[in-house]
């Protein structure tokens, strides 16, 4: 079943992940970023198109669980995220860390 998409990049591409695993998958041209819990892999595809300008080759989706924590007495969890694990062509970049 394909369903098109409304939603604008801006809501689709939280923001990008920034750790010593991503910035090492940066050197082979794969870029790391939290998007929202709705979003599909054509979506993140036509967001990244859209932000950066590079269409990318492939994208991986994770959802990841949030964890269960404590705060004194009190028991929560934290929220579900999801990631998704862009790779780009080779000699494509793109400039995720302006202003950092």
């Amino acid at each position: 079943m394909n369903t098109i998409s409304n939603k604008s990049a801006a809501t689709i591409l939280v923001h990008p992940i920034m750790s010593e695993k991503a910035m090492q998958a940066e050197l082979q041209g794969q870029y790391t970023f939290y998007v929202s819990n709705d979003a599909t892999k054509i979506d993140v595809k036509r967001a990244i198109t859209e932000v950066y300008g590079v269409v990318p080759t492939r994208v991986h989706i994770l959802n990841t669980d949030g964890k269960n924590v404590r705060f004194g007495r009190f028991i929560g969890r934290r929220t579900h995220t999801k990631k998704a694990i862009v790779t780009l062509p080779k000699g494509k970049t793109i400039a995720i860390h302006e202003g950092v």
